[in-house]
């Protein structure tokens, strides 16, 4: 599937070429499931409130 001419990998995909960038992990995910963009602000959100739940877990 591709959003925009772009696979997942490839709009995610960091300058290194190694490593992806959650926040746009989470924008071509939500695109491809509803249709409609996710702004910056609302994918960093959703990266940082994921980020705390796993820090919470990992302290049990």
């Amino acid at each position: 599937m591709t959003i925009g001419n772009k696979t997942l990998e490839e709009f995610a995909r960091n300058a290194d070429g190694q490593t992806y960038d959650g926040r746009k992990v989470a924008q071509w995910l939500f695109e491809a499931m509803t249709g409609k963009p996710m702004s910056d602000a609302e994918a960093a959100d959703l990266v940082r409130e994921a980020q705390e739940r796993a820090a919470r877990r990992r302290k049990g």
